[in-house]
């Protein structure tokens, strides 16, 4: 007797685990939370770049940027969601927005002050909400007495930039937050990193001194003026000056005193370029400058010397071959003023430097100026919510698949195909070869119209014509059954081959543990259920909940599936009013 009671307990137990653990299952698979919002950066501005947003054109890299000075980088930027997305979106909780840096290069540089607030409409209207920041990122400073890598002029392609230890200076600016109803929402990522133009201009901030600007036409490539360690340098005009200065050269070249000849014309090759555009770092660190704002930085300046014409031969421009310091001063008058220089010197080195900066060069501004300041954006008229808010009214729609506002019942809705006969859901938009094929067209035969959909098999082409008793396949191959036509046979053999042997069978075990039945592949057994998952059609108990069941009342009708509705039996309709009895 205690045997038995055991038994029947268990019995109870396991039916019971089983219901609760459907019910479970069934309640768990629809969360009742609403969709996640996107969401992006639609605009931005970083230290001394100009501001950017996500349809920005100007002619400028929009991801490029400068420091605000050499220790600080003021930075501003706006989140906004990307489009409106309706009412099955959950908002964005104001009060769990963060943002954060990623990817830093260098390393160290961090949010050393941020504030926050949001604009426009509500956060829980979607469209028209901008989320806003305006902070600070510290940046480390840089090693002063980095010099540069070169072994002579010639090599100067070769250098490496030592500024800021060659780093481009980037980061990603991140904003991420949760939903009102608790869901983290995928972050919005803002990849930002200096490109060779800033690398060259942050030098410029780095130094203190007046910074090129980005869209400067003097920003170019040029190899010969350039002794920077860049692709791109600032360039006035230096080679047009270069010559300009070597044809003033020639005016004031004088006559051989052995020969009484005049002395041949002389060519830009026959004066050695010792110096040209040099950036902040190789101007201060390398040469080094004690001009506090040099025009070789500004590209307005050159250094050169007279070349050796042979071995034997000094290049000799006044005459008078003992006396090269005579043939400086005829370079040095040429520079000035005949080719307009506006400074010369000599160096001791007897090197000749020329310069056309502007007239007020020497009292130009030692400093850069002042870095922007950011302000963020007047605070939106509502005031954000704290509390998630009530969740509207739900229902399931006609697709039996979403679970939807009743605003949005239209949009499950079945919808008829061109045909009339068949139907899909607003929903779920079928797919072209469903939409060709409820649509009005020349059916594959190519002799009738209609809709495939509804066109009897005779309008499908038959993939082979039936074979004849000795076997013999039809010489058509495929036919339409709607056209006319006639099966023609071969002639069989006269001694047929016999027919070939069925290759041997090969079977492995069913995918399921449980199951030792021989099989032909190890997912024979799994099926495909109509309610979009697969079960074991191997294990009694699975076939069993996949089981259509019927109401055994007269006239009820109903049907469910356990793997569905679970085990409860749906309710008859009236008279009866009370659960169905399964057959």
């Amino acid at each position: 007797m205690r045997v038995r009671f055991f038994v029947f307990f268990c019995l109870i137990l396991f039916v019971c685990s089983s219901l609760y653990s459907a019910t479970t299952n069934q309640q768990g698979s629809g969360s009742g939370k609403l969709g996640k919002p996107s969401v992006k950066f639609e605009a931005w501005q970083i230290g001394r770049s100009p501001k950017n947003t996500d349809t920005n054109s100007a002619n400028h890299n929009p991801t490029s940027f400068i420091t605000s000075t050499e220790e600080e980088c003021h930075f501003t930027a706006s989140v906004v969601y990307d489009g409106n997305q309706g009412d099955s979106v959950s908002p964005i909780d104001v009060s769990t927005i963060k943002w954060t840096l990623t990817g830093q290069a260098p390393s160290s540089l961090a949010i050393k002050t941020s504030e926050k607030n949001w604009s426009g409409k509500h956060p829980s209207r979607l469209a028209g909400t901008s989320f806003n920041v305006v902070g600070t990122i510290s940046v480390p400073k840089f090693n002063r007495n980095t010099s540069c890598s070169h072994p002579n002029d010639d090599d100067r392609l070769l250098r490496q930039p030592r500024h800021r230890g060659g780093t481009y200076l980037g980061f990603t600016l991140v904003f991420s937050a949760k939903t009102e109803d608790d869901q983290d929402i995928k972050p919005a990522r803002l990849v930002l990193k200096a490109d060779q133009i800033d690398r060259v201009r942050q030098e410029y901030v780095d130094y203190n001194k007046p910074i090129p600007e980005r869209g400067d036409s003097r920003l170019q490539n040029q190899d010969t003026y350039d002794f920077g360690h860049y692709q791109i340098m600032l360039n006035y005009l230096l080679q047009n000056k270069h010559q300009d200065w070597v044809d003033e050269i020639n005016k004031l070249r004088g006559t051989d005193r052995e020969t009484g000849e005049k002395i041949p014309a002389f060519s830009v090759s026959d004066f050695v370029l010792t110096s040209g555009y040099r950036h902040p770092h190789h101007n201060y660190e390398h040469t080094p400058s004690t001009a506090k704002l040099s025009p070789h930085m500004y590209g307005y300046a050159m250094d050169v010397r007279g070349r050796a014409l042979a071995e034997d031969k000094l290049l000799d421009i006044n005459g008078d071959k003992k006396n090269t310091d005579l043939d400086r001063d005829v370079m040095e008058e040429a520079a000035k003023p005949n080719a307009e220089a506006r400074y010369t010197y000599i160096y001791p080195s007897k090197h000749v430097h020329a310069d056309w900066a502007p007239p007020n060069w020497a009292y130009r501004t030692k400093t850069s100026a002042a870095a922007r300041t950011f302000s963020l954006p007047a605070q939106g008229t509502d005031q954000p919510v704290t509390a998630a808010p009530a969740p509207s009214a739900s229902i399931t729609g006609d697709c039996g698949t979403h679970t939807i506002s009743t605003s949005q019942a239209a949009n499950h809705a079945a919808v008829n195909f061109a045909c009339g006969s068949h139907t899909y859901y607003a929903c779920q938009t079928p797919a072209t070869s469903e939409t060709n094929r409820h649509s009005h067209q020349t059916l594959p035969c190519g002799s009738h119209s209609g809709y495939r959909c509804t066109a009897t098999s005779s309008h499908t082409q038959t993939t082979t014509c039936p074979s004849d008793t000795n076997g013999q396949s039809c010489s058509y191959g495929s036919y339409y059954a709607c056209s006319p036509h006639t099966h023609a046979y071969p002639e069989p053999p006269a001694n047929p081959p016999p027919p070939p042997s069925p290759p041997p069978s090969t079977t492995v075990s069913c995918g399921r543990s449980a199951c030792t039945a021989s099989v032909s592949s190890r997912s024979e057994h799994w099926t495909p259920c109509d309610a979009g998952h697969s079960y074991w059609s191997c294990s009694d108990s699975q076939t069993n909940r996949h089981r259509t069941r019927t109401c055994r009342r007269s006239g009820c009708g109903q049907s469910w599936q356990a793997c569905v509705d679970g085990w409860n039996a749906p309710a008859c309709p009236s008279p009866y009013g009370d659960s169905c009895w399964a057959q």
